[in-house]
Formats: structure tokens, C-alpha cells, sequence
């Protein structure tokens, strides 16, 4: 395996990851953040997290694994709502996050083609958590701090 988990103290996660440009999606790295999300039966997993500065995420979907490639939330509606969640990178802790019920995502997928979808609950949930990664946002560091 290439890829490791990154814990809290690496300054990657405080990073605004860079767009996946033509050609350069790094199978090696899908294949590892996918072996890292289930080894921790997670939900979901960002570039960041495995020291890959790439707007790369990859989230449980049903009995699916979708990898979503420079993905952006496109519509958010539904109001609010929150859980407590938990995070691979900052073991043992937990923190409440407000987040949008539903959201519309526009991202490519492995081969390059442009993908849409809805998710709802707990799925958008994931998907927002992982964004998050990606912009530099985390549980130990939220937005505006």
C-alpha cells in the first residue's frame, strides 16, 4: 500500500486541496483510500486524509462505493440538521455538525465522466463531512475557526 492514513497533526488536512485535472487520477491512490475505507468500515474518506492534497473523495452509498472526483454541492435544500460524527483522521473525537438534510453534486467519476446525484440523511451527510476535507474544514478545526 502507497497511501497511509494521515492523523490530526498533518498540516494536509488544513490544506484547500487542488482539482484532479485530465489524466491525472493516480489509480494506485483510489485503490488505497478504498482498501483504508473498508479496513475502518468508515463511511468515507478524503485525499487529505491519506497525505493527497487532490479534491478526491470516496463515500459509502448503499452497497456502493462511489469515488467522486472534484466534486461541489450544487444545490443544498431541506434545512438543517445534525448528528454527532466522528472522523478517521482525529480518533476519539466527536462533534455535532449542522449540516444540510439534502444536496445536489456534480463530480466526475473514475473515467472522467460528469456525474449528478441527490443524497439525503445520513448519505449527504457524508458527502458534506468529506467536502469538508477537501476545503481544509475538519472536526477539530470547523468552519470559521
Amino acid at each position: 500500500m502507497t497511501y497511509k492514513l494521515c492523523q490530526g497533526t498533518d498540516p494536509v488536512l488544513r490544506q484547500v486541496a487542488e482539482p484532479v485535472g485530465p489524466g491525472e487520477l493516480d489509480v494506485a491512490l483510489i485503490n488505497d483510500m478504498e482498501a483504508i475505507l473498508k479496513f475502518n468500515q468508515a463511511l468515507g474518506l478524503a485525499a487529505p486524509q491519506v497525505g493527497v492534497s487532490k479534491r478526491v473523495i470516496m463515500v459509502r452509498y448503499g452497497l456502493e462505493i462511489l469515488t467522486m472526483i472534484n466534486p461541489k454541492i450544487t444545490k443544498a435544500d431541506g434545512g438543517k440538521g445534525s448528528i454527532v460524527e466522528e472522523c478517521l483522521s482525529y480518533p476519539g473525537l466527536k462533534r455535532r455538525v449542522p449540516r444540510d438534510k439534502r444536496i445536489k453534486v456534480t463530480y466526475l467519476d473514475c473515467y472522467g465522466e460528469p456525474q449528478k446525484r441527490k443524497f439525503k440523511g445520513l448519505d449527504a451527510t457524508v458527502v458534506q463531512h468529506e467536502i469538508d476535507h477537501l476545503d481544509g474544514i475538519t472536526l477539530k478545526f470547523p468552519r470559521g475557526l
